[in-house]
């Protein structure tokens, strides 16, 4: 059983909830071969029906399905932009349970250390009392608790710190790292607390979504895909999507073995921080529409305030130096909102090509020496006009044709793309890599890993209980 067990967990995360009796179905059990009786009693040896707490690693509740339970882990994912902060719910299936945003605070970053972790802990309240509140994510009365991470607007190091002065507070710069920093504001293990750049958690998700298509079956070579995060600052982040692998236990999804490139401090991807040409920065400035202000350089997340902007592409292209452009003397927020209800309009649209182009530009680099199949735009300013200048600015410059196809992400995925991403980086090094020592031991022991997996919640942590 434990065998069958690592290959029904596999073949979830491969090909998704699959209902009983379709042609997919019956593809799925050739492919990790495991006979229909197998399934159900994965289902059962460690499902809904087992009475032992912490355990419900699979969920087959239902007749139509089976998936991975709530005691496969549920995480907490926050997200902290420049003005936003989100917060879900994720299940180890990858789907977003339970979800919140909080009102948008203007430059948020500037904010003191405790402001900014009463403002985490807060969104992370809503979504787990939500959690509690919800029988179908509860094990014996409790909430399957894996850990609570981070997606932070900031490079963010290998030992969890924050570097450069995007998190304004001195507070923040004191040693020590961010999720050790949020565990014990919010009262919950070290260990069940994680911290990474919010652009990088981007690039799982995609990677996530990637290896749950269709396409990702018949993928035969691994494919670079680059993620762009343009809102307030300007990030990036590239992942390989491995191909699925045929293995003792089936055809496998590359998910967990895709590689973020992290480089040797954990910054890869800060393309906001390249510096541009003065050429064409001067090339945009002509011809523009009456109410389109130049491209000047405003606030880069790199520099102090007090600095002398430097002509980085965040600077020029990131979300205040857009709103600056068509009125100066506005909240960026209300700006930006504007533009994107109205994108078509003269002054809005150039001063979105304008972006895309900038962008393109700095990414012609990136492009020639990764050659990606995708480049995937997020964040407050990630419109089809900018993913079009990008794609043309992109596909002109290259010499060898096969540009990347530049894709934007659905309007509802978008906003909790980062959270989401965050939460499947837990997942992904906490369970789905683990899946052999989770579920594949000795039949008499298989409930013990799964139990120790999770802390099981019926309150806040930092509630008196």
């Amino acid at each position: 059983m434990p065998t069958s067990c690592v290959k029904v967990a596999h073949g979830i995360l491969l090909h998704g909830q699959i209902p009983d009796g379709s042609i997919e179905r019956q593809q799925l059990l050739k492919k990790i071969n495991v006979g229909n009786t197998s399934f159900r009693d994965a289902g059962k040896e460690l499902g809904a029906k087992t009475g032992e707490g912490g355990l419900r690693f699979f969920d087959s509740t239902t007749r139509s399905h089976i998936r991975l339970g709530p005691g496969a882990g549920l995480v907490v994912g926050v997200s902290v932009g420049t003005s936003s902060l989100r917060a879900c719910l994720v299940d180890a299936n990858g789907v977003l349970r339970h979800t919140h945003t909080s009102p948008p605070v203007p430059d948020q970053l500037a904010l003191s250390s405790r402001e900014l972790l009463d403002r985490i802990r807060d969104a992370a309240a809503v979504v787990l009392r939500s959690g509690l509140d919800d029988a179908d994510l509860l094990v014996d009365g409790a909430l399957p608790f894996l850990g609570l991470v981070v997606g932070w607007a900031t490079p963010v190091d290998r030992e969890k710190r924050p570097k450069g002065p995007a998190l304004r507070d001195r507070g923040w710069h004191n040693g020590v790292p961010l999720n050790q920093r949020v565990a014990e504001h919010l009262h919950i293990d070290h260990e069940r607390s994680h911290a990474l750049n919010d652009a990088h958690a981007a690039a799982i998700a995609v990677a996530w979504t990637q290896t749950r298509s269709d396409k990702h079956v018949t993928q035969s070579h691994p494919r670079m895909a680059i993620v762009m995060r343009l809102a307030g600052a300007i990030s990036g982040a590239s992942i390989i999507v491995e191909p699925p692998e045929m293995t003792d236990y089936g055809q496998v999804s590359g998910f967990a073995k895709s590689i973020l490139m992290g480089g040797a401090d954990m910054h890869a991807g800060e393309l906001g921080h390249v510096p541009l040409d003065s050429e064409i920065i001067a090339e945009l400035n002509e011809n523009r529409p009456i109410g389109l202000g130049e491209l000047t350089p405003c606030r880069c997340s790199c520099t102090e305030p007090s600095e002398r902007m430097p002509k980085h592409l965040e600077a020029y292209a990131g979300a205040q130096a857009l709103a600056y452009r068509i009125a100066p003397d506005e909240p960026q927020c209300d700006v930006v909102g504007k533009i994107r209800a109205a994108p078509a309009m003269k002054v809005h649209q150039r001063a979105l090509e304008d972006v895309g182009v900038l962008v393109g530009h700095a990414l012609l680099g990136p492009v020639a020496m990764l050659n990606p199949a995708t480049i995937t735009l997020t964040g407050s300013l990630a419109t089809e006009t900018v993913r079009r200048a990008i794609a043309e600015h992109v596909s002109e410059s290259l010499p060898f044709g096969g540009s990347p196809e530049v894709r934007l992400l659905a309007p509802d995925v978008n906003p909790f793309i980062r959270a989401q991403g965050a939460a499947l980086a837990v997942l992904r090094g906490k369970v789905y890599r683990k899946l052999d020592e989770l579920v594949g031991g000795p039949k008499s022991r298989v409930s013990e890993p799964v139990r120790l997996l999770t802390e099981p919640l019926t309150a806040l942590p930092w509630e008196p209980s």
